[in-house]
């Protein structure tokens, strides 16, 4: 199996804590050339803080800019009805 690079994403939040949507396609344009894959609302700590629909968003944003293939979407959450909702 050839080695494969996925980073955790971190996401960007402006002043009035409301997500910087443009400032996280940025970012995952930044590291597109250099990963083969993001995870998305996982390990960089917020994903508690987002509500189901920012998550879905930021899949969204990130399928967008990366394609389906290369987006993993954390759904993990403490709510096991929470997950079921987003996987």
């Amino acid at each position: 199996m050839t080695p494969q690079i996925i980073s955790a994403v971190p996401v960007p939040f402006d002043s009035t804590g409301e997500i910087d949507r443009n400032g996280f396609a940025a970012t995952l344009e930044a590291i597109a050339p250099h990963v083969d894959a993001a995870l998305v609302a996982g390990t960089t700590g917020e994903f508690p803080a987002l509500d189901d629909g920012e998550r879905l968003e930021l899949f969204t944003i990130a399928a967008g800019v990366l394609g389906a293939e290369r987006t993993i979407a954390h759904v993990g959450h403490a709510s096991s009805r929470q997950v079921l909702r987003l996987a």
